[in-house]
């Protein structure tokens, strides 16, 4: 490929390619086209044919067919050279290291919807950033010992995603958990009370460097959300409302990414339902 100074639209297209690949590792051909709103498979089928990423079709959930991608090392060793980015970091695959459970494969993708819903904002919306979004478990994760009747229990706290907005002058950071309905409420009190004990022994600001943090649970339905929310609520007795906040999975739509500045969303409290917004001066559409 060229230099940056002649690259060609197809070139800028491509390296826009690999830089989302390298960010969320593995994305569906159907989430590129409606981030760019555009078709891309000839793109696609170039970098293919050059050996700069990888691709397999499966079946998903709900009984239709998807193609996902990654990065190959070759694509990784070009983007390294091409930005400066170390090899290291930038995750590459191979056809058979791309193969993923469909559970596994389907909550990735939802991970990566998230991160390419605020980007997709950040280019249509004014003075709307995300300054970062990080998913590596090593560089995001902790845990905490909580007591039981036996003694003392760790709980890991691995969030999917750890990422920064910024907009009209407030910079929050959250931490993302995508629930897909499949982990117990017991299961879910457990980590709940995990992540309210962590958060009053500084574990945000010791761990992440972030002041007012907030946990951001996204629910596949609005039955499973209450439930959510009610046992954010007995965990953290009252006292979480302000770390817990409650959403839908489809509050994050790459055709509509204003929608996550609406006030859709709630928080873990005992009072009267209140639908509301992220931010307080940035509006949504």
């Amino acid at each position: 490929m060229t230099t940056e100074t002649t690259k060609n639209p197809n070139e800028l297209m491509a390296y826009k390619l690999l830089d989302l690949l390298a960010r969320f590792r593995i994305l569906a051909e159907n989430q590129l086209e409606d981030f760019f709103g555009e078709k891309i498979t000839q793109n696609l089928e170039a970098l293919k044919d050059h050996g700069i990423i990888v691709d397999r079709i499966v079946p998903t959930l709900d009984g239709e067919q998807k193609r996902i991608l990654g990065l190959s090392r070759r694509g990784a060793k070009l983007l390294s050279l091409n930005t400066g980015k170390e090899l290291l970091e930038i995750p590459s695959f191979t056809p058979s290291t791309l193969k993923r459970s469909l559970f596994t494969l389907e909550h990735s993708l939802l991970v990566a919807e998230v991160g390419l819903t605020l980007l997709r904002l950040e280019a249509e919306q004014d003075d709307f950033k995300l300054r970062f979004f990080e998913t590596s478990p090593q560089k995001i994760g902790d845990s905490v010992m909580i007591p039981t009747k036996k003694g003392t229990l760790r709980v890991p706290l691995v969030a999917d995603a750890f990422f920064g907005l910024s907009c009209h002058g407030e910079n929050p950071c959250f931490l993302l958990e995508v629930d897909r309905g499949t982990t117990s409420l017991p299961r879910m009190r457990r980590k709940f009370q995990g992540y309210a004990l962590w958060r009053n022994n500084q574990g945000p600001e010791n761990r992440l460097s972030a002041k007012n943090l907030r946990l951001l649970i996204l629910s596949p339905n609005s039955r499973r959300l209450e439930r959510l929310k009610q046992a954010a609520l007995e965990v953290s007795k009252g006292q979480g409302a302000g770390f817990f906040w409650f959403g839908l999975q489809e509050i994050f739509d790459l055709k509509l990414p204003g929608k996550i500045l609406c006030p859709v969303w709630q928080k873990a409290n005992g009072g009267q339902e209140e639908f509301l917004s992220l931010f307080t001066r940035c509006p949504g559409p």
